[in-house]
């Protein structure tokens, strides 16, 4: 039986990685009663120690009139429309003269601002946006930049400084409860919303985390999203063509 056995094995081995994925499928799920869904904020997570030189990619070294948080109340009670990046934003863009009649304030999201000019705020939370042409898309004074700092001096570093005006934002993983009017909250924690997935339900992986805080922190009493398809793992992962990431995990 041993020698059968390890015959076995030699055989089914190498079948492994075949064999793994089609058993997850076909094995019975079990019972609602046994399945447990645990928040991922339920425990305390371990604060990772910032070192001294790592500390401007965390925390403001810009004085508090060019941060976002000057916007805090800007547009109270508006209608807000996020124009995200997946597939489906693509429908809006025959309406785009047209958006004004409807949204008090348009914000679009990475490179949807290359293709909405109805846009009163263009928003990039990515430190390494300045890698994709979009980051740099010209914009009149009508359009608000808002985009991250840290990003700006990656920008510089790398030889394509972003010279266009522009407020500066961070992303942060709040450990004490958000304020989604407020780009800092009561524990003086700041930043928008960059939280586990228990918390937002979207993961890290979307700007439409942060665009939600960023509407609401405007004053936004109404918030309609079109472009948050969380396509990732897609062939096709946003409306304009360029497929930043295609490894995330939402």
């Amino acid at each position: 039986m041993a020698d059968l056995s390890r015959a076995a094995r030699r055989v089914l081995g190498p079948l492994r990685p075949v064999l793994r994925p089609i058993w997850r499928r076909l094995r019975p799920a079990p019972p609602p009663a046994a399945r447990k869904h645990v928040p991922t904020d339920t425990e305390p997570r371990k604060v990772k120690a910032i070192r001294e030189d790592q500390r401007w990619l965390y925390f403001h070294e810009a004085p508090e009139n060019q941060r976002i948080s000057v916007l805090e109340g800007r547009h109270p009670g508006a209608r807000v429309l996020l124009v995200a990046t997946g597939p489906s934003a693509r429908q809006v863009l025959p309406f785009d003269d047209r958006l004004k009649e409807r949204y008090d304030v348009v914000v679009a999201l990475n490179g949807s601002i290359a293709h909405i000019k109805s846009a009163d705020y263009f928003l990039a939370v990515e430190s390494h946006a300045h890698m994709w042409d979009w980051y740099y898309t010209p914009v009149p004074p009508t359009v608000t930049r808002c985009v991250s700092e840290s990003g700006l001096r990656f920008a510089r570093e790398s030889g394509k400084p972003d010279d266009q005006p522009a407020l500066l934002l961070l992303r942060h993983l709040y450990e004490t409860p958000v304020d989604i009017r407020r780009y800092r909250n009561a524990s003086g924690e700041e930043g928008l919303l960059n939280g586990s997935r228990g918390e937002t339900l979207l993961g890290r992986g979307t700007v439409t985390a942060q665009a939600l805080h960023f509407a609401g922190m405007l004053g936004a009493s109404v918030i309609h999203v079109i472009g948050a398809d969380l396509h990732f793992h897609g062939p096709v992962q946003h409306f304009y063509g360029q497929n930043e990431y295609g490894t995330h995990e939402v």
